[in-house]
């Protein structure tokens, strides 16, 4: 684990994807600010985790749909966490499926291997994140929030 900036990686996937949303006409809304906040954490893996939060967003929407990133910096207010959602407006996930959506093997694609997520909580876990997913109230689709501790004695922005 090094000092990173943990919304990077996630800019990165969305330069990366930004071609296939094209196609298939999935708009980008990013809300929060462009902060820089580090924390302790494995670039790599970050992207990766970023990646497939992203890639399942925009394969669980129809063309036209819209995939929302938000970042928010909770240290500003006295807080201790950064946090990072990746929300879509697909069909949500069956509601029998929530409490086990990031157990190996569970799926909602019809070819899924169902990894993906578990990955995803691996890669949280390393990093002393909490991930968390849920349907969206107000809108179809779900989010999912990870929220990264940012350890005490780190400097306050990373300078691009």
């Amino acid at each position: 684990m090094q000092t990173v900036d943990i919304a990077g990686p996630l800019r990165d996937t969305l330069e990366t994807l930004h071609a296939q949303m094209e196609d298939r006409q999935i708009r980008l809304r990013q809300v929060g600010d462009e902060a820089r906040r580090p924390g302790l954490g494995n670039a790599s893996q970050l992207q990766q985790l970023s990646l497939n939060l992203c890639l399942n967003a925009t394969q669980a929407m129809e063309p036209g749909g819209e995939l929302t990133v938000r970042v928010a910096d909770l240290s500003d207010g006295g807080g201790n966490t950064l946090i990072v959602e990746v929300a879509d407006t697909g069909s949500g996930i069956p509601d029998h499926l929530l409490a086990t959506v990031f157990d190996p093997s569970v799926t909602t694609k019809p070819r899924g291997t169902g990894l993906g997520l578990a990955i995803c909580r691996g890669i949280a876990d390393a990093h002393h994140a909490r991930l968390v997913a849920r349907n969206n109230v107000d809108r179809s689709g779900c989010t999912f929030t990870v929220e990264f501790p940012v350890p005490s004695g780190l400097p306050t922005r990373i300078v691009p």
